[in-house]
């Protein structure tokens, strides 16, 4: 039976009316109030988030948080906006800024978020850093992106490189987690006292591992801790190639790849190109490795890609990855195995991270209906970067539907007459997204049967309040608000997350 009405008074925009479920035929306690236009084409008002920036002490002894309110647009996403907050420098004059002309990279995606995992290219400048600087830096980064929903580890490159901790570059920082911000000198005394005794015996360090999504269209990673047996650049590729090997541990949706290390016909080889002072990874198989992708159905793009990113954002100086199959150089791929839908070339034949951006995937949760329960179950899905974010590239991915081995439990959201056209504009003002439809949407909606209109309506509204700011959904019809589809809910109001419809799963 349908929850009785609740009329809750919330101050956005003046008084609004939220409503929870709520049968139709229920008189209201209220006029519902709405003081909101439909919107008319997809847009997302600046919005402010609460954030932790974390900035040095004036005496430059430890990290100290100065909480910002940071402006988030509609083409920058969060954890962009907040490290430009943190290298504008404090607010508090008792605080000194991290560094001088730290910026985020132009040239590639400057924050990639993958599960919780953020990847950060700073721009070439950093490299001018001296060691201690730039491990200040990247405690700063760490310690602010970390107290943001969602992440639990974060890498910082240089233009999509790893930098060695130590004056040589031998030492590769690792990914980084939740850590101490205090007494900076003593820290940073304790990791040199770390480097002298670590060239006699073996060491230890998180690493981000990149694997292929059965999707088929990207790579999703997990943080492995690795022993390194020595400050030898060649050992680092070979221990990330045999964790590759063993396949992901806590990444549910990897699919098993060939192990690298089986099919090398050599060593690695660390290189420096004729000509150019970029630094790369040579790597040469065997032939069997083609057929061991094919047997496996696994594009040679997505393996690239895997290995590209792996060992550039773990092992320290590499500007990129020079592969061989057999006596044949890879320097390109086809238009059919990538994500983009063009011919990918390497110059050269050197695979750079920023070749492979589109590879790494971001997710979006999504929910459809329980084929046995009147439920809905909880998917998270790749996507591109950025989508994961953006109403619309969720929705898209809600209408979708199940994939195969979902459509076993799970159900479609949408009768099969709707789709993308059917929604005219998505707004998101503050917490609040409004959501214009089509009258052929209603007129659809209108032949279902309530507990069907139910599972809809909050298919949808469970699934974008997942989003980052989005708490309160309205729905219009060609620019205004009805009362009722197939008259089971008030659809007057805003709709709230419904959590106890997500079922439970063992």
């Amino acid at each position: 039976m349908l929850c009785a009405l609740l009329c809750v008074c919330l101050s956005v925009s003046g008084c609004v009316t939220t409503l929870t479920e709520r049968s139709l035929s229920e008189s209201p306690l209220a006029p519902i109030v709405v003081d909101f236009q439909a919107p008319q084409e997809d847009s997302m008002a600046p919005h402010t988030v609460s954030a932790v920036l974390y900035f040095l002490s004036y005496d430059g002894a430890q990290l100290l948080g100065e909480v910002r309110d940071v402006e988030i647009t509609e083409d920058k996403r969060t954890e962009v906006a907040v490290l430009e907050a943190l290298f504008e420098g404090p607010q508090n004059s008792a605080y000194r800024p991290i560094a001088a002309d730290v910026a985020l990279s132009q040239n590639m995606t400057p924050v990639e978020i993958s599960g919780n995992v953020a990847t950060v290219n700073l721009a070439a400048q950093a490299r001018l850093l001296s060691p201690r600087e730039l491990y200040v830096v990247r405690l700063a980064i760490a310690k602010t992106l970390i107290g943001l929903p969602g992440i639990d580890y974060v890498n910082v490159l240089v233009e999509g490189r790893e930098e060695g901790h130590d004056l040589a570059a031998l030492m590769p920082m690792g990914t980084l987690s939740r850590l101490s911000t205090e007494d900076l000198s003593a820290q940073w005394a304790q990791l040199e006292a770390q480097r002298a005794a670590e060239g006699e015996q073996s060491i230890t360090r998180q690493a981000t591992l990149y694997f292929p999504l059965r999707s088929g269209s990207f790579i999703g990673c997990e943080v492995r801790t690795i022993t390194l047996d020595s400050m030898d650049l060649q050992d680092d590729v070979l221990a990330l190639l045999d964790a590759l090997g063993r396949g992901a541990l806590t990444l549910s949706d990897a699919t098993r790849v060939p192990a690298p290390n089986e099919y090398l016909s050599s060593l690695p080889e660390i290189a420096l190109m004729d000509g150019t002072a970029d630094k790369v990874v040579k790597l040469s198989f065997t032939l069997a490795l083609t057929q061991a992708l094919a047997e496996a159905g696994l594009p040679t793009s997505l393996y690239w890609a895997m290995l590209v990113n792996t060992i550039t954002t773990f092992v320290p100086g590499i500007d990129g990855v020079v592969i061989r199959v057999g006596d044949m150089l890879i320097e390109s791929i086809s238009a059919q195995e990538t994500v983009e839908g063009r011919v990918v070339t390497f110059p050269g034949g050197v695979m750079r991270r920023v070749d492979f951006s589109q590879y790494i995937a971001d997710s979006c949760e999504l929910y459809f209906p329980s084929l046995s329960e009147n439920a809905l179950v909880h998917v998270s899905r790749p996507v591109r970067q950025g989508y994961g974010v953006s109403p619309r590239a969720v929705m898209r991915e809600l209408l979708k539907g199940p994939d195969e081995d979902e459509s076993l439990s799970m159900d479609q959201v949408f009768p099969p007459e709707l789709d993308e056209t059917d929604f005219l504009a998505f707004e998101v003002q503050e917490e609040v997204l409004l959501i214009n439809v089509s009258s052929r949407f209603q007129a659809v909606c209108s032949t279902l049967e309530r507990a069907q209109e139910r599972r809809l309506i909050y298919a949808i509204v469970n699934t974008m309040t997942d989003i980052t700011p989005i708490s309160r959904v309205y729905f219009f019809v060609e620019g205004e608000q009805v009362s009722a589809f197939a008259g089971g809910l008030e659809m007057k109001g805003a709709f709230l997350r419904n959590p106890g419809m997500i079922q439970q799963l063992d």
